[in-house]
């Protein structure tokens, strides 16, 4: 875990000790949150050899200029080198910026997700839940995030808890900093699959059966059902 990746998760956590605390409200807790995440996806740290590319949330690899003014070392003419640019060439580079996008990605992507996964859980204690409904939904939120099982079966296993509640009580658990922090964690999920995909699949109902049980979730979660 890199300064940026400890800064980014120390924000978060204060952010979400101000929203349980009830000093800020929703919106503007999840205005917020996105703005800490924003910097850490779209953030470029300019003592590395990445650079962001124009339009993408993740970095490349460039490649190191090569040294000018030493001795003994012959420069190329701007005739000679538009000499040897080829398509083939420009094929290769292409095909080499898009792993290295690919696989920056997936790094960040799953930095993000084991940041979300070790930050403490609320506890839920057994004198609330009688007091609290959505107690046990709490419960069963923080030991779906610990556990970061993602199969169709657990969460669907979810989705079940989630279907039984009533529509006011629905609208109500997703202010819980539980539901919140499942979103975050739903969303890193689908966005290393989408990143490991090949860049021209076309998504389709029914094939991956894992990447639609996460869009299930993510529909339930952004209040929709």
């Amino acid at each position: 875990m890199n300064d940026r990746e400890r800064s980014v998760n120390r924000d978060l956590q204060i952010l979400g000790d101000a929203y349980r605390l009830g000093q800020i409200q929703r919106e503007e807790y999840r205005a917020r949150r996105r703005h800490v995440l924003a910097t850490l996806t779209a953030g470029g740290d300019p003592d590395s050899t990445r650079r962001p590319m124009a339009g993408s949330p993740v970095e490349t690899i460039r490649a190191p200029r090569p040294p000018a003014g030493e001795a003994g070392v012959q420069l190329p003419t701007p005739a000679a080198s538009g000499a040897e640019t080829s398509p083939r060439t420009s094929r290769k580079y292409g095909l080499l910026l898009v792993i290295g996008l690919l696989l920056a990605a997936a790094a960040i992507a799953l930095a993000l997700v084991l940041l979300k996964t070790s930050e403490p859980l609320p506890a839920v204690s057994s004198a609330s839940s009688a007091d609290d409904p959505l107690a046990e939904l709490d419960a069963a939120t923080a030991r779906f995030s610990e556990q970061d099982d993602w199969r169709p079966a657990a969460i669907d296993a979810w989705m079940t808890r989630w279907q039984q509640l009533e529509p006011d009580l629905r609208g109500a658990a997703l202010a819980r900093p539980t539901l919140q922090q499942l979103h975050d964690q739903a969303v890193y999920k689908r966005s290393v699959r989408r990143a490991l995909a090949a860049p021209d699949a076309v998504p389709e109902a029914g094939v991956d059966a894992a990447g639609d049980a996460i869009e299930r979730l993510l529909h339930a979660l952004d209040g929709a059902s």
